[in-house]
């Protein structure tokens, strides 16, 4: 609690607004300021994991709410995302331009581009789906001409959407035969501060996601598997790595009937069809122009040595120091062996489900899986948020080591603000072959003394 009430002092500690964020903070003491208190979080978060009793829910409950509302007074430091959110709803409700096929900088004299700074996708077209695009809509109607108004409504509907989240999955957690305590489990997504700084902080719409995935994983519990799937063909067109969820939901409906599989396959075509058409029809500009950008988004095209992955770092440095990069084929046989990789990664997750056979936790286990093998091996710009969702599904799984796998992620992503993931990767491990050495030093010396 203290740590987040620090973070939101510190977040307005700042002469310029517009640089008000991580990457361009003028005074080198914030950053160690900030990178302090999340130490003091991560810590905090390493103790609970580390105690695996029971939680009572007031604690948790009071807790989580303080630690909300402090972060949901904090100015969005983490990133310039939700800025664009309320930039790509200006392009809509005021302009009356297509934000899925109009960038930003179309609109130059607008007094709120100055606040995108100079991210990269204040050039690009919004890469998120047409749902996004409403709601991003419908909010600036809220909001009307005032940027502020705009961008705490993102960060209300973000910590609503994260407490959304923690009802559900309490619910999911009260199924029979859980190997872990549930109110321990529901405490580390509750008090997971990598969780709590992207939505309550920096309002990043990946929640919608984390959501989305929750209530198929209620819904399939309830014996309820079409409507599982259907809810994650919603989500498609609001961000559409919904469907990297869909294989392990397919096996595990499979696994149960071949014919009833087949079945929620086609719920997932008529949906995904009949949502595309109701979302797209109403936006500006002909549909083909607006799916063909959506679907490879430039986001996606580009190398971002300093965002890499802890797995796609040693391959993009191992072919740049071999003078790959010099000709055409370096990018290319990057892109190959990523590719093979996460292909590699698909059928050994599939085949591991399978054997596994239909369970709550399998499903869950290979749906982290599949989220961890798409950000870990296909993203070339690996950001902390896109972490959430596979964080969320391992801890729910309530099995280590993907408990284990969820809270050392939580660590990287939030170190990986100050550090690019491969180095805080690398820092860890050093700190872990540290710490084993010293534990078999002292083990090696009690030997020898006895």
């Amino acid at each position: 609690m203290l740590a987040s009430a620090g973070m939101a002092v510190a977040s307005w500690l700042a002469p310029d607004l517009m640089r008000n964020d991580f990457e361009r903070f003028d005074d080198l003491r914030r950053s160690f300021l900030f990178f302090g208190l999340s130490g003091v979080a991560l810590a905090a978060y390493w103790t609970a994991y580390a105690n695996r009793d029971e939680v009572p829910s007031g604690p948790l409950r009071t807790t989580t709410i303080v630690c909300l509302a402090a972060l949901f007074a904090a100015f969005p430091v983490g990133s310039k995302d939700v800025f664009g959110y309320a930039m790509f709803g200006k392009i809509l409700g005021h302009y009356g331009a297509n934000p899925l096929v109009t960038a930003p900088s179309a609109f130059p004299a607008d007094p709120w581009l100055p606040f995108l700074g100079d991210a990269r996708w204040r050039d690009w077209p919004v890469v998120y789906g047409p749902l996004a695009v409403w709601q991003a809509w419908a909010i600036d109607g809220l909001a009307g001409a005032d940027l502020w108004v705009a961008v705490w409504l993102y960060k209300g509907l973000a910590m609503g959407l994260f407490g959304a989240t923690l009802v559900v999955a309490a619910a999911v957690l009260r199924r029979p035969a859980l190997a872990a305590p549930a109110s321990w489990l529901l405490a580390l997504l509750a008090w997971n501060p990598l969780l709590q700084f992207e939505t309550a902080g920096n309002a990043h719409n990946d929640i919608v996601m984390v959501l989305a995935v929750c209530v198929a994983v209620w819904c399939r519990q309830r014996e309820r598997s079409r409507a599982a799937v259907a809810v994650l063909a919603v989500a498609f067109w609001y961000k559409w790595y919904s469907l990297l969820f869909l294989p392990a939901f397919l096996v595990d409906r499979a696994g149960r009937s071949w014919r009833a599989a087949g079945g929620d396959l086609g719920v997932v075509v008529a949906v995904v069809v009949g949502v595309g058409v109701l979302s797209l029809w109403p936006l500006p500009g002909p549909a083909g122009a607006v799916l063909s950008n959506w679907f490879a988004p430039k986001a996606l095209q580009g190398i971002y040595p300093n965002e890499l992955s802890p797995l796609l770092a040693p391959l993009f440095w191992g072919l740049n120091w071999a003078g790959a990069f010099e000709s055409l084929w370096g990018a290319w046989t990057f892109d190959v062996m990523r590719w093979s990789a996460f292909a590699a990664a698909a059928a050994a997750i599939t085949w591991r489900q399978w054997r596994a056979g239909p369970s709550v936790e399998s499903m869950l286990e290979a749906g982290c899986l599949w989220a961890a093998a798409f950000v870990l091996l296909v993203l070339t710009m690996l950001l902390p948020w896109h972490l959430l969702m596979v964080i969320v599904p391992a801890v729910l799984c309530g099995r280590e080591p993907f408990i284990g796998f969820a809270v050392v992620l939580t660590v990287l992503g939030l170190a990986s603000y100050f550090l690019t993931f491969a180095v805080a990767t690398l820092a860890l491990a050093l700190i872990a072959a540290a710490l084993w050495a010293l534990r078999r030093e002292g083990a090696m010396t009690a030997w020898l003394w006895r």
